[in-house]
């Protein structure tokens, strides 16, 4: 509720252009010296729709944010109930996902630039991505088949495959 409130008032309140706004007067806008805004070109909407980097940049941040979205909220969950560990325990477990995706962020666009200024910018880009999603991908089917091979056999084998699949390469170059 205090997000809608918020929101009202920041609608009501809230304008791009100082003369657009009702408690501003003319000797603030002398001192301010902002000139009638001019109309901005239309959205090319079609151009970005058609754009296949644009799309597959929104497919590619719907996946990390999924992802982001699972260690934040389910995650402690299923170290209470399914894996028996207390809320203390779990909380500080659900915390190292987290910490290895920065880990891996910051790694690889690290590596990536020094990839760019060594390979060029074509190879420098989508070297951590062929190099990293590949290696990441066995502990993903390790953590899917566990019921078949019988791993992880505790919590804390699961928690070192979501921990090391958490710090696969991702960003603008997976």
């Amino acid at each position: 509720m205090v997000g809608v409130v918020w929101a009202l008032v920041w609608y009501l309140w809230f304008r791009y252009e100082p003369n657009h706004h009702t408690v501003v007067n003319e000797a603030e806008l002398r001192v301010i010296g902002t000139q009638p805004p001019s109309p901005h070109p239309p959205v090319p909407w079609r151009e970005m729709l058609r754009s296949r980097s644009l799309i597959a940049l929104c497919g590619m941040y719907f996946e990390i944010i999924y992802g982001w979205y699972f260690f934040l909220t389910w995650l402690p969950n299923y170290l209470m109930k399914a894996r028996g560990f207390d809320l203390k325990a779990a909380g500080w477990l659900a915390m190292w996902p987290l910490l290895c995706m920065a880990a891996g962020v910051a790694f690889g666009g690290g590596l990536r630039d020094v990839l760019i200024r060594c390979c060029g910018s074509f190879s420098g880009r989508r070297t951590p991505g062929l190099i990293g999603l590949p290696l990441a991908e066995p502990l993903s089917l390790g953590q899917r088949s566990h019921k078949i091979r019988n791993w992880p056999r505790s919590g804390w084998e699961s928690l070192l495959a979501l921990h090391l699949w958490a710090l696969r390469p991702r960003g603008p170059f997976a």
